[in-house]
């Protein structure tokens, strides 16, 4: 059995998506990974500053194995009051994917559930017909992440998609509990932003992650801010 954490944050107030459409795509999300992997559970987290519609949260609730709501988690609430009051703070977004997925580790961890692997899946992107679950499971006590890109000069790994192996949970928690106090050092400490894929990168690459890159993942959405569509 497999575990796909799916974060979403459907009722906020930046990027290029209304709630109507962000909902759209987190269905057809769901849907392709219960379309494709029947037996797996899906646990979706939802970084939202605003109340998703009840009609909509309950629809969501009966298509996956968990929810989590992450409304009231102290650092979202912080990041979104900052965002309030400084139109050009831009690290909301940051702040509440590393959050949510940090709540997933922990749930995992502590359910004490042995699995195969652990998926992370952006909630706006969707399963392409490209994906093949068995290139992620023959990656025994590995991470598997696209391969390797840059942002200027810094090494990034994506994380619309990516996996970890069931051996990997301990450490997998131990560096984002890292990367979590690096995270906030920037943005309390030093008023900068850090753009998490690069800091996965570097923290995986510091605390030897064993990790495996593959070429194409198969899946494709919409990035956020200006709705440019990517398959990867």
């Amino acid at each position: 059995m497999n575990i796909f954490c799916v974060i979403s944050a459907l009722a906020n107030d930046y990027g290029a998506f209304d709630y109507e459409t962000r909902l759209r795509q987190l269905n057809s999300s769901i849907d392709g990974i219960k379309e494709k992997l029947p037996e797996d559970q899906i646990w979706l987290y939802d970084a939202s500053n605003y109340d998703i519609d009840e009609s909509d949260l309950l629809a969501l609730s009966s298509k996956v194995d968990r929810i989590k709501l992450l409304k009231t988690h102290p650092e979202i609430l912080a990041q979104h009051r900052r965002q309030t009051s400084d139109p050009n703070f831009t690290g909301k977004k940051t702040v509440g994917e590393l959050f949510a997925f940090l709540t997933f580790l922990h749930d995992l961890r502590d359910s004490k559930l042995v699995f195969d692997r652990a998926f992370k899946l952006a909630g706006r992107w969707q399963l392409t017909s490209d994906f093949d679950p068995s290139q992620h499971l023959l990656a025994k006590n590995h991470a598997v992440f696209r391969t390797r890109e840059y942002w200027g000069h810094e090494p990034i790994y994506r994380i619309r998609l990516w996996s970890f192996d069931f051996n990997l949970l301990p450490l997998i928690c131990d560096v984002f509990e890292l990367i979590e106090k690096y995270t906030l050092d920037q943005i309390y400490v030093r008023n900068k932003i850090p753009i998490l894929e690069c800091t996965i990168h570097k923290y995986f690459t510091d605390y030897n992650v064993p990790v495996q890159q593959l070429e194409m993942l198969g899946v494709n959405g919409y990035f956020g801010q200006n709705a440019s569509f990517f398959t990867e």
